[in-house]
This record gives structure tokens, sequence and C-alpha cells, in this order.
């Protein structure tokens, strides 16, 4: 598995927001281990997952997903 994507902008707008995993677990419909895992980068979350909290937290979803790392964006 490649390095976990530890997902800062999620993190911080759900910290901003006062939202814990558990709430996001809810809204979503999962149990809160499944949230763990996303968090972690032990699972990818897809855009409608990433959708629903933007909707939650009443934001655009673009603010939950953070810029590449420099260097690490493939051009042709």
């Amino acid at each position: 598995m490649g390095n976990p994507v530890s997902y800062p902008a999620l993190r911080r707008e759900l910290a901003g927001a006062g939202v814990d995993q558990k709430q996001v677990a809810e809204h979503l419909g999962y149990v809160p281990s499944q949230i763990t895992k996303r968090m972690r980068g032990e699972i990818p979350w897809r855009i409608t997952e990433l959708q629903a909290i933007a909707d939650l937290l009443g934001v655009p979803v673009v603010t939950l997903i953070d810029e590449p790392a420099t260097g690490s964006v493939v051009s042709s």
C-alpha cells in the first residue's frame, strides 16, 4: 500500500464546524470505523461521500479536497 493520505482539508473543515467522525458516520449511514479507515487513508473516499459531507458542512466539495503536493502531478 502507498503512503496514507491524511485529508488535512477535510479534517480542518470538520474541526472548524465542530463535527466529529461519529456525526459524519451517522450522516452517511456508516459505522464509525468506516470513517476512521477513510480518514487514515486505508479506504479512499468516494466523491459522493465527500459531497455528502460538504452538504452537511454547508461548504463546496472542493473545500474538502487538498491540493496535490508539489512534484506529485504528472504532466504530459
